[in-house]
């Protein structure tokens, strides 16, 4: 997934450095992708994802 520059985002700033998290679509859904790799992204409406999100913004 190519995140645009133009694409809504949330910079949360950390200890360890910042966290973008950007909203997206993906599959004609909307989510959430934040970090590298392939676990990091999730459907906008999952719950879940946001305590994902969560830990790692810690």
């Amino acid at each position: 997934m190519e995140l645009s520059r133009w694409e809504p985002c949330l910079i949360v700033y950390r200890a360890a450095g910042p966290l973008r998290v950007t909203a997206t679509r993906r599959d004609g859904k909307w989510a959430f992708a934040w970090g590298r790799g392939r676990d990091c992204w999730g459907p906008a409406l999952d719950s879940e994802v946001a305590h994902r999100i969560r830990q790692v913004a810690r």
